[in-house]
């Protein structure tokens, strides 16, 4: 059952890490990019505490390592338990975190997950098979303080279709998600290590 619930939240910290919106220019091959997302780094880890709904909380780590292709990152995610691990390619690139499963996927997509600063009322939705997550910024500069320290955040909602939840995520483009007030689970960044 605690592995079941651990995959619950390492699903639910995927679609947040892979939340996408596909974005209609062409700034595929992303050659000449600036990193607006200091957190993605080589060597950065973000430590998360999560606590669910209905089981124990746990702690999940993602670390990047700079790949040899130029500008993309890869992400692992592993928690506590080293029970599970989770690969991600992620490229920030002028103010758009562009993410994918391979370094060819970040390379030839259109699809970003996060903006290094959003505006109220921005949206964008993600179709993971015949799932749909739905993405909104509804507030700006909003000050978060957790375990790592205090940040200023966007807040946006997420929310699956044909559920009956909205999740909020506060996120910094300066230490990438800070905190996450979900139905089913929570999580906040407990530490950094820059």
């Amino acid at each position: 059952m605690k592995t079941i619930k651990l995959l619950l939240c390492l699903a639910v910290l995927a679609t947040v890490f892979s939340a996408c919106k596909k974005d209609n220019t062409t700034a595929n091959g992303h050659s000449s990019c600036t990193n607006t997302f200091p957190y993605v780094a080589d060597g950065h880890s973000l430590r998360y505490a999560i606590t669910f709904s209905f089981s124990d909380d746990t702690v999940f780590t993602v670390t990047f390592a700079n790949t040899s292709t130029s500008g993309v990152y890869q992400a692992t995610n592993v928690s506590d338990q080293g029970n599970y691990n989770a690969t991600a390619y992620l490229q920030p690139c002028s103010g758009k975190l562009y993410d994918g499963s391979s370094i060819a996927d970040v390379h030839t997509t259109a699809n970003y997950e996060r903006m290094s600063s959003g505006t109220t009322g921005d949206a964008w939705t993600e179709t993971v098979g015949q799932t749909v997550y739905e993405y909104a910024v509804v507030g700006t500069n909003v000050p978060v303080t957790v375990a790592a320290g205090s940040f200023t955040c966007t807040k946006l909602t997420y929310h699956q279709r044909n559920t009956a939840n909205t999740d909020t995520i506060y996120f910094s483009p300066a230490a990438g998600d800070v905190k996450y007030d979900g139905f089913l689970l929570s999580y906040e960044l407990e530490s950094k290590n820059f």
